[in-house]
């Protein structure tokens, strides 16, 4: 039985070594997911990027539980009772959003610089 959850310890801890990204690919990630970046590089306004980007909500994350291994019944993957899931969302309170795109449309009005625009 304790080489089994032995067994899973290294499963999983060599998973998790698998899933992490080398320093290439962050970099790649953040070329590609980075909105003022990508306004550069369509010749896109900066402050058009700036108000398309305080637009946008962030989204509901989901997470769950489950038992790698139930001693009690001696099931592995147990699901029964660990059962358990949440979701989160984060929510804007008194106008923060509204503000935020008010905000980026009074810097485009007034030619203002955002502030992680850099100058040329």
């Amino acid at each position: 039985m304790n080489k089994f959850a032995g067994l899973l310890v290294v499963i999983s801890s060599f998973m998790t070594a698998q899933q992490q990204m080398s320093l290439l690919d962050c970099e790649e990630a953040f070329q590609k997911n980075n909105l003022q970046l990508l306004a550069e590089q369509y010749n896109i306004n900066m402050a058009d990027a700036d108000i398309l980007q305080a637009k946008i909500w962030e989204l509901p994350q989901l997470s769950g539980q489950i038992n790698a291994y139930n001693p009690e019944d001696k099931k592995a993957f147990d699901v029964g009772r660990a059962k358990g899931a949440q979701v989160t969302q984060l929510i804007y309170m008194g106008g923060k959003k509204k503000n935020e795109i008010a905000f980026a449309k009074s810097n485009k009005e007034t030619g203002s610089a955002s502030v992680f625009a850099t100058s040329d």
